[in-house]
């Protein structure tokens, strides 16, 4: 037999240096999830993007996130949306018409570094306004068509398509 050997040197696992938030792009509303930009680094500068290895840092307490106000602190993670990676959180059933505050800090235990945002969470999304009808469907006066929930396009009070239909009906 033949003997070969190698020296192989193994690189250090990337070390999380710093978090950034962002405040969050879209409206948001209670009992839904919301999304917030994360921008984490290595100690060299370079993006972390690894969702997976950010949740376990968070679960193992290197990441610290504390969330105060209108959001529910036991559904929390890391998720990947279009090369980007964001906080997904979900917020509490808001009834007031004026929303509720809420508050998210993130810390990296080794550095100290740190990150905060506030932001409202608007009263509960609920179906404003039928936007349209689907244009292959043709409605007559007194006729019955089957025209569905599926066949029209809803709106919150927002202006956003709405699409929790489990409580409406057609009549």
């Amino acid at each position: 037999g033949n003997e070969a050997s190698n020296k192989v040197t193994l690189a250090s696992s990337t070390k999380v240096h710093s978090v950034s938030l962002s405040s969050p792009t879209d409206t948001v509303a209670g009992n839904e999830d919301v999304y917030i930009p994360v921008e984490v680094k290595d100690e060299d500068g370079e993006k972390i993007v690894n969702v997976a290895r950010l949740n376990e840092l968070e679960r193992d307490d290197e990441i610290i996130v504390d969330v105060k106000g209108a959001l529910l602190d036991d559904r929390k993670t890391f998720v990947e949306r279009d090369g980007e990676v964001f906080l997904k959180l979900k917020t509490k059933n808001v009834t007031d018409e004026d929303g509720e505050d809420a508050e998210v800090s993130i810390e990296v235990e080794s550095s100290g570094e740190e990150s905060e945002i506030e932001f409202t969470v608007e009263e509960n999304a609920y179906a404003e306004r039928i936007a349209r009808v689907n244009a292959s469907k043709a409605v007559y006066y007194d006729r019955a068509h089957g025209i569905g929930l599926d066949d029209l396009v809803i709106e919150d009070q927002y202006g956003r398509v709405f699409d929790d239909h489990s409580d409406y009906k057609v009549k």
